[in-house]
């Protein structure tokens, strides 16, 4: 086994720990992301008035 793969191996497990927590924290940023834009709007359209 070359050191590459070895290490390829490590990277992907870690990825499996990781990717539980990675993909709340995405969910996490799109619904504040959705929260801010629909703000954005509400002030744009409240401006507008």
């Amino acid at each position: 086994m070359k050191p590459e793969e070895s290490t390829f191996i490590v990277e992907q497990s870690w990825v499996k720990i990781h990717f539980h927590s990675w993909s709340s924290f995405a969910h996490l940023f799109i619904t504040v992301d959705n929260a801010l834009f629909l703000v954005e709007q509400s002030l744009i359209i409240f401006t507008l008035l």
